[in-house]
Order: structure tokens, then C-alpha cells, then sequence
């Protein structure tokens, strides 16, 4: 947190009869940097190859880098089936006000809702955590459901009957039984 201080000095000489005189006092406010995700929500496509999440300072400390551990959670999302588990330690450089990191996204071919996972800031080093200090990174499915009949062959049949052969094929990986109607 801030802190407002009042730091006092006294400035004497061997011969000062009046050494009251000589006091100072100075307010002082130290205020302390934030560390926090740039938003609380990202999103990112299933065939997107990554998530791209940055971290921001509500200030910049120009003499020393500020260091915060980034780690991720299971949500309906799970690694390492929908996205690559992350925990590391990331770094701001002196005098810069921000940083990126991936976490890798594992497209499928399933059909299925959007899925979540979290991330979390923690043991800040050179700041505090700010107020965004966890985020929820959605993957939006792209994949469709559906059948594709197509004929295997010509459709060479007559009024009168005949056969015809057709291939049918799921468009993706069923979560579900799937029945086809003729």
C-alpha cells in the first residue's frame, strides 16, 4: 500500500544555545507500483496457436526490474488437452511499464462450448499486486457440428428403383451418439 511518512531532522552545532530552532519536518509519500493483467478477460480461438497476456505497472521503477510469478488453472479448460499449463516468473525491465507471455492453445476437432481457464499473479518482487491480479482466458470453439452426405459413386438409379451408395461423414468428433435419419 502507499504510505505517507514524516520524516523529522534536527541540525545542531557544538556552540547552538538554541537548538529548537534548527527542526525540520517533510512530508513525504512513497508510492508504490502496482503489478496487474492488462484486463481481467482475454479470448482467443481454438486453431489460434497461443493466447498472447500482457502485464502491466501502474508505474515504472527506472532502477531495478520488478519480478511477479504467473500461474494458470484448470477451468472447463484443461491442460494439456485445450492449452499448455503455465508457471513462471516474469520480468519487467527497469523503466518499462509492461510485459508479455504466451500460453499455447491445443485446437481439436470436437465439437464443443467455448472452455475457460485461469490465471493467476502472485509474489510480486519490487511491486504489489494491483487490482487485476487474476484473469480468466476463454478458447472459443471453431469447430461446426454436422453430417456431410455426399454419393460415393454416380447416381445412376430409375424411376422404376435402383441402388445408389452415399459416404457419410461426421464434420467433427461426436461428444454425443449420433444418429443419421433416412
Amino acid at each position: 500500500a502507499d504510505a505517507a511518512i514524516t520524516n523529522t531532522a534536527t541540525i545542531t552545532a557544538a556552540n547552538d544555545t538554541a537548538a529548537g530552532n534548527n527542526r525540520v519536518a517533510a512530508a513525504l509519500t512513497v508510492t508504490v507500483p502496482r503489478v496487474a493483467f492488462s484486463a481481467g478477460a482475454y479470448t482467443v480461438g481454438e486453431s489460434g496457436g497461443a493466447a498472447t497476456i500482457t502485464v502491466t505497472l501502474t508505474l515504472a521503477n527506472p532502477y531495478a526490474p520488478v519480478a511477479v510469478v504467473v500461474q494458470s488453472s484448470d477451468g472447463t479448460a484443461t491442460a494439456p488437452g485445450d492449452y499448455g499449463a503455465i508457471s513462471q516468473t516474469l520480468i519487467i525491465p527497469a523503466g518499462a511499464l509492461q510485459t508479455t507471455f504466451t500460453v499455447s492453445i491445443v485446437g481439436d476437432a470436437v465439437d464443443e462450448l467455448d472452455e475457460t481457464f485461469g490465471l493467476v499473479l502472485s509474489v510480486p518482487v519490487g511491486a504489489a499486486l494491483g487490482a487485476t491480479s487474476t484473469a480468466t482466458v476463454t478458447i472459443i470453439d471453431d469447430d461446426g457440428a454436422g453430417v456431410v452426405v455426399a454419393p460415393a459413386s454416380g447416381l445412376n438409379t430409375t424411376e422404376a428403383g435402383g441402388t445408389a451408395t452415399f459416404s457419410v461423414m461426421l464434420q467433427s468428433e461426436p461428444t454425443a451418439p449420433v444418429t443419421v435419419t433416412l
